[in-house]
């Protein structure tokens, strides 16, 4: 799956499916990227649906720094 660097270094996890107007699908802090399953299979009949693992959430990394 491909992955995303942020400025301060840090590798996110992105998921994506189909094709067209982009919808953005963020998870919360007792969910992950995983959660979306459902709505991305249904939206991207019509749609590109993002989602991705934030900082700190599997697959994406763990920074050993806290304030990153």
């Amino acid at each position: 799956m491909p992955r995303i660097t942020t400025p301060d270094g840090i590798h996110l996890h992105v998921e994506e499916a189909g094709t067209g107007t982009p919808m953005l699908f963020i998870h919360e802090f007792g969910g992950n990227h995983a959660n979306w399953e459902p709505q991305l299979r249904h939206f991207s009949r019509r749609h590109r649906c993002i989602t991705y693992a934030a900082r700190g959430y599997p697959p994406s990394d763990l920074p050993d720094d806290m304030e990153r």
